[in-house]
C-alpha cells in the first residue's frame, strides 16, 4: 500500500497490518550498508515543512521489537492514503508515526519489500481525540477502504 508523508511529500511502499497500531517507516539514520535499508525511500524531518518530533522513547506504549531499533523520536507530519490510480484517499494532517534505523534478522526477511509498516488497528491516526477522523468517517459510510487478498491454502497432506 503506498503512502504519501510529508509537505513536499516522499512515497514509502508500507505494509497494511492488520493487528497492531504500529505506524513506522524507514529513516535516514538507516544506512544502506544494511541489507535491509538498501534502495529504501527514507523519511527525514528536516525535509518536510510543518514536521515536529518530540523525544519519546521506546516503551510499552509502543510496540518495540528488539529486532527492530526504532529511534527514539516520534513524528509528527500529514500523511495521505492512496487509492489504486493514485488519488489521495484520505490525508491526515496531524499523524504520528516513528522511524527505524536497523531491521534484523530474521524480521529483516519479512520487511524487505517494504519501507514501513501502518496497523490498521490505528483508528486514531490523526489524533489521540478526535473520534471523527476520514478512516472513521469512511467505514461509518460504508466506503470501501481497503481490499486484502489472501494465497491460495495450499494443502500439504
Amino acid at each position: 500500500m503506498n503512502v504519501n508523508i510529508g509537505d513536499p511529500f516522499k512515497e514509502f511502499f508500507v505494509l497494511l497490518e492488520t493487528v497492531t497500531s504500529r505506524f513506522w517507516v524507514v529513516g535516514i539514520d538507516c544506512f544502506d550498508w544494511f541489507p535491509f535499508c538498501q534502495g529504501k525511500t527514507k523519511y527525514s524531518v528536516a525535509e518536510s515543512k510543518g514536521a515536529r518530533f518530540e523525544l519519546v522513547p521506546c516503551n510499552q506504549n509502543f510496540d518495540c521489537k528488539k529486532a527492530i531499533t526504532f529511534n527514539p523520536f516520534r513524528y509528527t507530519d500529514q500523511i495521505s492514503v492512496l487509492e489504486m490510480n493514485g488519488a489521495a484517499a484520505w490525508k491526515f494532517e496531524n499523524a504520528t508515526f516513528r522511524t527505524v534505523s536497523v531491521v534484523l534478522p530474521p524480521s529483516m526477511e519479512e520487511y524487505q519489500k517494504i519501507s514501513g509498516v501502518i496497523g490498521l488497528a490505528r483508528l486514531n491516526i490523526q489524533n489521540e481525540f478526535t473520534k471523527n477522523n476520514p478512516m472513521r468517517r469512511a467505514i461509518r459510510a460504508g466506503t470501501p477502504i481497503i481490499t486484502i487478498a489472501l494465497p491460495k491454502l495450499v494443502n500439504f497432506f
